[in-house]
């Protein structure tokens, strides 16, 4: 009697591990979202592509968040400070000129300047010479 119970409770033991690889190999397959998703995408292709270009085109027409300030700037002719706008005027057009003199100047400048450092040098260099101090 005793054998025939250890013998029922073994094949029950069994089964019972049976259905639990069963089991958790279903578990496997159910938790597995990757595959899952590539499947559902490979079907689906072009519904998937046309909502994600349908959300794009949504998210872009989303105000931003930012609010615009617009600045209201005054006409010259109609503005209280006329003298000062003159002035502005005439500053402005002096430092246009006065950078179109220093660039058309830079070359000749560089070259003088390359001249001093060159003949400073070279003057340097024969003092020491004819000092003696070699």
């Amino acid at each position: 009697m005793a054998d025939q119970r250890k013998a029922e409770l073994i094949a029950e033991l069994d089964r019972a591990r049976a259905r639990a690889s069963a089991n958790s190999q279903a578990l496997r397959t159910d938790v597995a979202v990757g595959p899952q998703l590539r499947r559902i995408f490979q079907r689906n292709r072009t519904a998937f592509l046309g909502g994600a270009a349908l959300f794009g085109l949504l998210l872009s027409k989303i105000p931003p968040r930012t609010k615009k300030v617009k600045v209201k700037v005054k006409a010259w002719p109609w503005s209280r400070d006329q003298e000062q706008m003159k002035t502005a005027g005439k500053a402005g057009i002096l430092f246009a000129l006065l950078k179109l003199a220093l660039d058309l100047g830079k070359p000749s400048m560089v070259a003088w300047v390359t001249s001093k450092i060159s003949g400073a040098g070279a003057g340097a260099r024969a003092g020491r010479k004819a000092g003696g101090l070699a």
